[in-house]
């Protein structure tokens, strides 16, 4: 809810909005940032590795996002 979907010309943004949300600042967020509804997110996971990614790039708040319809998670055990 926090960034929405960039338009091409500013995706070379990305990294100074992430920056800014693992730093606790308000990202500067583009005024032509588009905020469609999400049918469906699906995240298919060996054990553990979502909850690493996370960790790697810094995501401490892992609640569904209001514009989410749907939610869907499998898990791999091997």
């Amino acid at each position: 809810d926090c960034i929405g979907l960039l338009v091409q010309q500013n995706l070379g943004q990305i990294f100074v909005i992430w920056s800014q949300l693992v730093d606790h600042e308000t990202p500067t967020i583009p005024s032509n940032t588009r905020h469609p509804r999400i049918k469906c997110v699906g995240v298919w996971e060996t054990v553990g590795l979502v909850d690493l990614t996370l960790t790697v790039l810094a995501i401490n708040d892992t609640s569904l996002l209001a514009a989410v319809d749907i939610t869907l998670h499998a898990l791999t055990f091997h």
